[in-house]
């Protein structure tokens, strides 16, 4: 079952989460849904989303590699390898550095493709967190062998025709694949 905004109901947004100023400990007012302002110093808090990767990873046969997710949320459902980026990190190097951790793939900054970003929501411990997640392709390296590591309970790759999106952990991972699936040059 694919992750709806029916899921985030009882969930707490992180908006409910900040109250106060970081600079002079004052209480903070909402305005326009993406920002704190301090009314007392003037300090503007943003609501930015965290951004993550993900990594759709191709063999010769066009499959798709997905990994069996091991933790909350979403445990036991497909999602493709990927994760947070780091601090001190850039996109790159925190695609290459989740493909070793998961699939233990070794990749170049030069095999990443750009294939799209999109807004998505994680609910994790009762917070509903708000994430910007930027995917790339990449061709399955010769002479390397898959092995699920991590956050990666196991790691299969699919066909087109035999993706189980009815247990694809994430709505905006699926948005994700079926962009890969639907872009000329890449899939096609």
């Amino acid at each position: 079952m694919l992750v709806s905004a029916i899921d985030f109901v009882d969930i707490m947004e992180p908006q409910e989460l900040i109250k106060y100023c970081p600079n002079c400990k004052e209480n903070l007012v909402l305005e326009k849904k993406v920002r704190f302002k301090c009314l007392s110093c003037g300090y503007i808090q943003y609501i930015s989303p965290v951004p993550c990767n993900s990594l759709i990873i191709t063999n010769k046969a066009k499959e798709i590699l997905l990994v069996e997710r091991r933790n909350e949320p979403r445990a036991g459902f497909w999602d493709l390898p990927g994760g947070f980026i780091d601090i001190e990190e850039n996109i790159e190097t925190s695609v290459i550095r989740e493909a070793k951790e998961e699939v233990n793939l070794d990749f170049s900054p030069l095999d990443l493709h750009y294939i799209s970003s999109n807004f998505m929501r994680y609910p994790y411990k009762g917070i509903n967190e708000h994430l910007l997640n930027i995917s790339y392709h990449a061709y399955m390296p010769v002479g390397q062998n898959i092995k699920a590591g991590d956050d990666a309970k196991s790691a299969k790759f699919f066909a087109a025709k035999d993706i189980p999106w009815e247990n694809i952990a994430f709505t905006s991972v699926a948005k994700m694949i079926k962009t890969y699936l639907k872009s000329p040059g890449l899939y096609a």
